[in-house]
């Protein structure tokens, strides 16, 4: 949220997110151990250790910095991040990590003004997105801005594809939920008979089943039976050994 005014819900559920991250990639190489030697493994992910490995770079940043500046310095006071403008929709956008490429992508959009420019004599991951080093990013900004709303978004990817930087277009959830992907493959629900929602709710999935479970559903979850105690783990060791 902003600050002085009342904090407002996170989207993605990080508590979950972050382990389950790390549950596939243990899933994966218990998986590859057993293709290789035939033995299986037992994946234990925790979620609390997860978010506190989850906030460690920001806690370090916290300690002692050369200077007050940057995404994990700032982050719990800076508004929400909302991408950079262009002609028609908002996108977010990482630098090439190539020197050589990134002043390509710089001449491309019509900056290469700013080539000898002091500020942009840093590394590119500092200059464009939100994970570098300090605050050049946020000084960068504006410069970076005037040159990618003469373009239209599709547009702009494209130069930034082929420049070898990473770049999305950022949707408002009226434009996600109503996506024919998201459409086509049934992905967006609408519930309203949510034990906690005042409102009816529309809610986005996964459209794939974990083996022959049925697929979460937030009406009946509070009053589905809970899998027995370690049930998750010995089935699938069963097929292992």
């Amino acid at each position: 949220g902003l600050a002085g005014e009342e904090p407002v819900r996170m989207g993605p559920d990080m508590a979950s997110a972050g382990p389950s991250l790390f549950a596939v990639h243990g899933i994966l190489g218990a998986l590859y151990h057993k293709w290789r030697t035939g033995e299986g493994q037992r994946i234990d992910v925790s979620m609390l250790a997860t978010m506190i490995h989850q906030k460690g770079i920001t806690w370090t940043s916290m300690i002692d910095p050369d200077e007050w500046a940057g995404f994990y310095c700032e982050s719990y006071v800076r508004p929400p991040e909302t991408g950079y403008n262009t002609a028609d929709q908002p996108v977010t956008a990482s630098a090439p990590r190539d020197p050589d490429r990134f002043r390509e992508l710089m001449k491309a959009i019509d900056i290469e003004d700013y080539l000898e420019h002091p500020l942009f004599q840093n590394p590119p991951s500092d200059l464009l997105g939100s994970g570098g080093i300090g605050d050049m990013a946020t000084q960068a900004k504006p410069i970076w801005e005037e040159a990618f709303t003469k373009r239209g978004s599709d547009d702009l990817l494209e130069l930034i594809h082929n420049c070898g930087a990473i770049g999305s277009q950022i949707n408002t959830y009226q434009q996600l939920l109503s996506h024919p992907q998201m459409k086509a493959w049934q992905w967006s629900r609408k519930w309203s008979t949510l034990h906690w929602a005042k409102y009816d709710v529309r809610l986005s999935r996964g459209g794939w089943m974990v083996c022959t479970r049925p697929l979460f559903s937030p009406a009946k979850s509070a009053h589905n039976t809970a899998p027995r105690p370690r049930f998750h783990s010995l089935e699938p060791l069963k097929t292992w050994y």
